[in-house]
């Protein structure tokens, strides 16, 4: 069947675009492009937490004292593993000057006391008082995950995590769907 098209007193005859090909097209694009992907991350390994590309990360020293442990995550390091491993009481302490990437998610867990996860430099940051751009270097930064993820997204349920020296922001992607997201839409 054709369809009839009149431009300027000038009759043409048009074929209508089938819908059928267009289907195979998008589907063959999309197939192909998932196909890529799991070809080029699997060999390397992908961190699903931070969106990158690489091979493990760096895990975080563990030491004992009085109050519960310490986890030191070095610049880079495997921030989600030690989150996952904390229990109540323990502080995971995060490279002051660092940057960490990715989304970083918050287990509900049954904590009974803080899982503190703070920075390095926190003695040198003023209690009780807003900190002042002169002092972020003091800090620890967690940014946004890929395709603008929260950098902190917690569980529903979640509770008993404290952040202190911690800076949240944007890895400067075009959209962002919140920085810090508590839940799932409370």
């Amino acid at each position: 069947m054709t369809n009839v098209m009149t431009l300027n007193s000038v009759r043409v005859k048009t074929k209508p675009v089938s819908r059928r090909r267009r289907v195979p097209r998008i589907l063959t694009m999309l197939f192909s492009t998932v196909l890529l992907l799991a070809v080029v991350t699997t060999p390397f390994g992908y961190d699903y937490y931070s969106g990158r590309l690489g091979l493990s990360l760096p895990e975080p020293t563990v030491s004992e004292t009085v109050e519960g442990r310490v986890f030191k995550v070095p610049a880079g390091g495997n921030l989600q593993g030690a989150i996952e491993r904390a229990e109540s009481g323990d502080v995971i302490e995060l490279q002051a000057g660092a940057v960490y990437a990715g989304q970083i998610n918050l287990p509900n867990k049954a904590l009974t006391d803080f899982v503190t996860i703070r920075t390095s430099a926190a003695a040198e940051l003023p209690e009780n008082k807003r900190v002042k751009p002169s002092q972020r270097a003091a800090m620890a930064t967690i940014t946004s995950g890929m395709l603008g993820r929260a950098a902190v997204m917690a569980a529903n349920g979640a509770h008993h995590y404290r952040f202190v020296g911690i800076e949240f922001m944007s890895a400067g992607t075009v959209y962002n769907y919140g920085v810090v997201v508590l839940g799932n839409g409370e």
